[in-house]
């Protein structure tokens, strides 16, 4: 299940992409990463059903994907509006991110030309503060607790999901101390 909390907006997710798993859930692509591995996870849907409330997301956004091993958190960071060739959006990713993709116009009648896409990055997952160093350790090592924290990297600090984690972490600290 796709969850944006601040949109009200809660969807099953179903793996393929073909015409029977569109009209009834958002797709996962299965050529793209699983939510448990590295790289970049990609969802597609309908603009005028399941996507319709994408036309108001916006960075900072938080996401959440509940699969049967665990739930994940993510971010948005970039949005863009680009042709339906443009097939980079789905490219692999070296850290862990999650793409949404639909059709735009969002009011557009007949077959749209051209593709909205949501890039989020990893923000935590049910784990809880291991997850964050796994999610800092994506961004190629370049941030640090402490950077989280003062706010350095926007698309993960802040936001009252990453803050818990970031108390549950202090605690997980302390506890060992």
């Amino acid at each position: 299940r796709l969850e944006i909390p601040r949109l009200s907006f809660s969807e099953l997710v179903a793996e393929g992409d073909d015409a029977g798993v569109l009209q009834a859930a958002i797709g996962h692509l299965p050529e793209t990463a699983l939510p448990w591995a590295p790289g970049n996870v990609v969802l597609a849907g309908h603009r005028d059903s399941v996507f319709r409330p994408l036309r108001g997301i916006r960075a900072g956004d938080e996401l959440r994907l509940d699969t049967f091993q665990r739930t994940y958190w993510y971010r948005v960071s970039n949005f863009w509006i680009v042709d339906p060739g443009d097939v980079w959006v789905m490219a692999p990713t070296d850290s862990r991110s999650l793409t949404l993709v639909t059709c735009y116009p969002f009011t557009f009648i007949g077959s749209a030309p051209q593709r909205f896409v949501v890039r989020a990055v990893a923000c935590f997952d049910s784990h809880g503060a291991s997850s964050l160093r796994r999610a800092v350790d994506d961004l190629q090592g370049a941030v640090s607790i402490e950077q989280l924290r003062s706010g350095a990297v926007p698309f993960l600090a802040g936001g009252a999901a990453c803050s818990r984690l970031l108390h549950r972490y202090d605690r997980q600290v302390a506890h060992r101390r």
